[in-house]
């Protein structure tokens, strides 16, 4: 059933109330579809779009598409367009806007797989989005037998001055700023743990900033302006910036920094075009920093004993961490763990051949010293009284060794008079 159908001089389509029906199912309803084409440039092989509008549709696509269901609703789309010429495959988008749109995807066991053709005539266009913007937009998915289920809403978010050159395999972003989202994550049907569950992942007050993209060959960057957000658990990130940088020869990441509210936590890192062609030579080195406060570690205990979260450290966790090299020596060249007053762990070592399963080897070495370390007795359930009591000033130096399929460690504790000295040997091929 349409409505209503206008086509006005020159080119000027007006549709209004459209209704596609297959009993029992409403499959399609349009409110009005406005399309505005110049008509002159149309003899130059060129497109002016004064105007494209959607407005009020629903969409049921019942049993019509094997394997899936869609339903939604979609409240206005917008779309102008000056500059679109098919001789020279160029495209110039002015203004794109989406609002008041609703989208669900049921995927379920019946769908078949088909062998396609995939080859296709090389795509030359090159395209250039001055403005798009979402308001009020939701995605949701749901996979079979209810085992993954995912939201996503997004309050606003716009895109401007994005180029692809697909010819020449170029991008560009000039600004992408998204505001007001979440997002839920569930797989599985248990209820959600306390504290972070990643089975039952609940993000809002997402906010993301992301200036400056550009990707050509080698050519790579990317600046991390603003990132914030919240999760069901009271994870809260309130800062997330950062840098990654690419030319011709080397790949950095110059500073990428985490903030919450208790923690902080930094990462440079660079390496070279040289160790992603051939992984045994090049360089690869990287740096990280973290200071993770008492209140986001706790997110992480689960549904440990109250009795041991509260009597853990009101101290940061510090770790320092660094490695060095490329997949035929790799350095652990500077490893560090530090709970003030109840542990310090020091670490390092080198592995050889990484990626070869046969011919890797290699070691790493601990040593740890500890102090008061009776918050651990609260595991037990019973708050630390002193009727179980955790020696301190103990010291563990280990080493842990790989060759081939051979695994080993040795480990000497001491603890004042007392000593264990323990040797252990495993190989995943004959699993002896």
């Amino acid at each position: 059933n349409v409505g209503r159908i206008d086509l006005r001089f020159p080119l000027n389509l007006l549709v209004r109330d459209v209704e596609v029906i297959q009993v029992p199912d409403t499959l399609l309803t349009l409110g009005s579809l406005n399309v505005h084409v110049q008509a002159m440039p149309l003899f130059k092989g060129k497109i002016e779009v004064d105007d494209i509008t959607l407005q009020q549709v629903t969409v049921n696509s019942a049993d019509l598409i094997e394997g899936m269901k869609i339903r939604g609703v979609l409240g206005r789309f917008f779309l102008e367009s000056h500059g679109v010429d098919l001789t020279d495959e160029t495209a110039v988008i002015n203004h794109v806007e989406l609002s008041d749109t609703h989208i669900g995807l049921v995927l379920n066991d019946t769908a078949t797989t088909e062998k396609t053709d995939t080859a296709s005539v090389p795509i030359n266009w090159k395209v250039d989005l001055h403005a798009l913007s979402l308001k009020n937009v939701s995605f949701s998915m749901q996979l079979p037998a209810d085992t993954m289920r995912m939201v996503a809403r997004v309050s606003e978010a716009s895109i401007k001055d994005v180029s692809a050159d697909l010819k020449h395999q170029f991008y560009g972003l000039r600004s992408f700023l998204l505001t007001g989202t979440s997002v839920n994550y569930d797989t599985g049907n248990t209820q959600p743990v306390e504290g972070f569950d990643p089975s039952h992942i609940a993000l809002r007050d997402i906010r993301i900033g992301i200036d400056s993209v550009l990707y050509r060959g080698r050519n790579m960057n990317a600046v991390i302006r603003e990132f914030s957000m919240n999760e069901r658990s009271g994870l809260s990130v309130t800062s997330l910036t950062g840098r990654v940088f690419a030319d011709s020869t080397v790949i950095r990441i110059p500073d990428f920094r985490l903030l919450t509210p208790h923690s902080e936590m930094n990462l440079t890192a660079q390496t070279y075009w040289e160790l992603v062609e051939i992984p045994t030579s090049g360089r690869l080195s990287a740096r990280f920093n973290a200071r993770i406060g008492k209140q986001d570690v706790m997110l992480f205990a689960g549904d440990l004993p109250d009795t041991f979260k509260d009597a853990y450290p009101f101290r940061p966790l510090t770790i320092r961490a660094g490695t060095e090299g490329n997949f035929k020596q790799m350095q652990i060249s500077r490893f560090n763990i530090d709970l003030p007053g109840a542990f310090t762990l020091n670490g390092g070592g080198e592995i050889w051949n990484l990626t070869d399963s046969l011919t890797r080897n290699g070691s790493i070495d601990f040593d740890i010293r500890t102090q008061n370390l009776n918050f651990l007795t609260g595991l037990t359930g019973v708050t630390p009284d002193g009727s179980i009591v955790v020696p301190d000033s103990m010291h563990l130096a280990a080493r842990l060794g790989l060759d081939g399929s051979n695994y080993d460690a040795s480990l000497k504790l001491k603890e004042r008079e007392g000593l264990l000295n323990l040797l252990a040997r495993y190989n995943t091929s004959t699993e002896a």
